[in-house]
This record gives C-alpha cells, structure tokens and sequence, in this order.
C-alpha cells in the first residue's frame, strides 16, 4: 500500500508514509479521504518519502491536477491557525518532483499551510520541536487511521 496515514492525537499531528510504487490515483484517494473526513485536516502534518518509494510514474501534468485537487481541498477548510506541512525525502528524483509540487507554497498563499522540504526528520526541526520529531521517529502515541491506494 503506497500511503499509511497515522495519527497522534496528542500531539495533534498526522505523518504519511510514502512507499513502493506511487501513482496519481494514490493521491487522489487520499483527497476523496481528506474532503470525506476534514477534521484530519486540521492537524499538522510530516510526509516522509521512505527509500522505496517510487515516483517515477508521476507526471508534471499528474502534478498539476494533484496541485489543483489539493488546493480545492486546503482551500475550502475554514481554519484560524496557520499549520505546518514538513515533506522529508533523501530520495534526489522524488526530491525534484516535491520542489516542482511545493513550488510558491507558504502560509499566504489560501491553504493556511507552512511548507518546508528536508533530507532528513532530524532537519525538520525548522518546523518541529524535538520532542514531536522524537515521538514520530519511535513512533510514539501515532495509531494508522488510514491506508490510500489506487484501485487497481
């Protein structure tokens, strides 16, 4: 299953697991989820590409209607509170994908959303205290709440 979602509710945190082969379809379920189940939304979230996951299948024009459904999406949430998006990914091939993804994303621009890109969970303290970091990197508190996956 290409995306495991998890959940710390203390923390009010989520972190995505991405894996093996990645397709559009993938994050379109992921979408369909989020618009179905909005109060995920509202926490913070840590994407983190693993060394399996291939993205090599995604197109720009896939990221182009991804870019559009997700903003759809963000945009359409009625928060007060700016969240934090933290994408970390060693992966150089999928690192070029995010850049071209998260390009002109920040906190201003209608998705109430902070966006940092790293190498590393250990770089992602230019958004997260070492205590959340901590408690993603051995897992603590985080239950799976859902899987997305593309229907063959």
């Amino acid at each position: 299953m290409p995306v495991k979602a998890f959940l710390n509710d203390q923390l009010s945190l989520r972190v995505h697991i991405m894996h093996d082969a990645m397709q559009v379809g993938d994050f379109l379920e992921m979408a369909r989820f989020y618009a179905e189940n909005l109060h995920y939304t509202e926490r913070d979230l840590i994407n983190i590409i693993d060394g399996s996951a291939d993205f090599s299948a995604m197109t720009r024009d896939d990221l182009a209607t991804l870019a559009e459904v997700f903003a759809t999406l963000q945009r359409g949430l009625r928060t007060a509170m700016i969240r934090r998006s933290l994408w970390v990914c060693a992966d150089t091939h999928a690192w070029r994908l995010l850049e071209i993804w998260l390009k002109d994303r920040h906190s201003h621009d209608g998705r109430a959303t902070d966006v940092y890109l790293v190498a590393t969970l250990d770089d992602g303290e230019c958004a997260y205290d070492r205590a959340e970091l901590e408690a993603v990197k051995h897992w603590r508190g985080f239950e799976q709440f859902a899987t997305f996956a593309a229907a063959d």
